[in-house]
């Protein structure tokens, strides 16, 4: 005769609590997209202000960051905007948007300043300099890549074409002048005593940009208020003290003062 086995209650009781208590740790750590983001920000700000006496090193980190992380954060955002799109209603819509705002604002306002302060301890760097040119450098054959997709699809210019039909954003013109403008100080600053490669780095800011000064002089009309017009005087000095540096102290480059013609200086 055969010993009946009893079932082991006592084991299926323990194992089914430590399955309940992991399932509630999960759901009370899921959290929004927003919160996700947020804390993507903020590694990247600390990352910036981490590293800012060493400009190369925060560079490199930089990149791996991206790298590693921002197929993510595009994947979050993207999840924002479809979430924000199905909410039917349109005041929970605002109280959603409100809510992710709110939760972004530090992050952004941190990043955007740790960006500033890392920007300008890295401008002045060579060797963090050197680094970044050599990533656009390395990007030479994509951007030639999506500019002849560009001219043969027209994909891109349509943008510009309805921008434009429908008022466009000319601050926003005048921000990407002045950006690529700001280029000019990065090129001259991180080549100091290499006239040779200032001038392949003009040029090729020359050829892809075109006259920059005469580009700004047809925002001239544009309303500005005090403060964005101080702003983009001070931005652009620095600008203008780089190109006379460019010149005096490259003036026999030909190639240095080839491209800083065509640019508008």
């Amino acid at each position: 005769m055969y010993e009946q086995h009893k079932t082991p209650t006592g084991f299926l009781n323990v194992a089914f609590l430590l399955v309940l208590a992991v399932a509630l740790s999960a759901l009370a750590g899921c959290s929004k997209p927003e919160d996700k983001l947020g804390e993507h920000l903020m590694s990247l700000a600390d990352i910036m202000n981490d590293n800012r006496d060493a400009p190369e090193e925060g560079v490199a980190e930089l990149r791996f960051y991206l790298r590693a992380h921002l197929p993510e954060m595009l994947e979050l955002a993207a999840t924002l905007v479809v979430e924000l799109d199905e909410i039917d209603d349109n005041d929970a819509r605002a109280e959603r948007a409100k809510e992710i705002a709110a939760t972004l604002k530090r992050p952004i306002m941190r990043v955007g300043k740790a960006g500033m302060r890392f920007g300008e301890a890295a401008s002045k760097d060579k060797a963090a300099m050197k680094m970044l040119m050599e990533i656009g450098e390395s990007y030479e054959g994509l951007e030639e890549v999506l500019e002849e997709f560009a001219a043969e699809t027209g994909f891109g210019s349509s943008f510009g074409k309805m921008d434009s039909d429908m008022g466009g954003s000319s601050k926003g013109d005048i921000e990407q002048v002045v950006f690529d403008l700001e280029d000019i100080h990065t090129i001259v600053s991180g080549n100091s005593g290499n006239c040779a490669n200032m001038g392949k780095e003009l040029g090729r800011l020359a050829d892809r940009n075109g006259n920059l000064m005469k580009k700004l002089e047809t925002f001239e009309g544009t309303k500005l208020d005090e403060e964005q017009k101080a702003a983009y005087g001070k931005r652009l000095e620095k600008v203008f003290t780089a190109s006379s540096a460019a010149r005096t102290d490259c003036g026999q480059d030909e190639t240095v003062t080839s491209a800083l013609s065509t640019l508008g200086f």
